[in-house]
């Protein structure tokens, strides 16, 4: 019967020993990137413009502007409503890392680019072009 207790013990002990392990490999990491805003057609942009993307900060207000839908943001697993928002997010990235974003939709220019992050939750605001 010691025997098996002293099997049993060590098994739990096992268990735990790895449990503080992998908090500690994980302590280093997000365990959830969640990203959320709006895409707009920038319906008077100069002809040699793409797209703007602003990311956490403020977006200019002197453009015209229409939400648009069906926009994929193929990164963080979201497509755009009927009023132009998403929300989305990626799992267990590394804080601090560059994370890579896809724009698209059919008709408009695709926007490609790279962002640092060190927080969990951004915020999107999106003007898109039309080719």
């Amino acid at each position: 019967m010691n025997n098996h207790r002293n099997n049993r013990l060590w098994r739990l002990a096992v268990v735990a020993l790895i449990l503080v392990v992998l908090s500690i490999a994980v302590s280093g990491c997000s365990t959830k990137l969640i990203v959320s805003g709006t895409v707009y057609e920038w319906v008077d942009a100069p002809a040699d413009t793409d797209g703007e993307v602003y990311v956490d900060m403020a977006a200019p207000t002197d453009r015209i502007i229409e939400p648009l839908d069906n926009v994929s943001l193929a990164s963080f697993g979201a497509v755009t409503t009927e009023n132009g928002t998403f929300r989305g997010g990626a799992g267990f990235f590394p804080r601090r890392v560059i994370r890579f974003v896809k724009i698209e939709k059919e008709g408009y220019h695709t926007i490609e680019g790279e962002w640092q992050y060190e927080e969990l939750r951004h915020s999107f605001v999106i003007f898109m072009v039309r080719q």
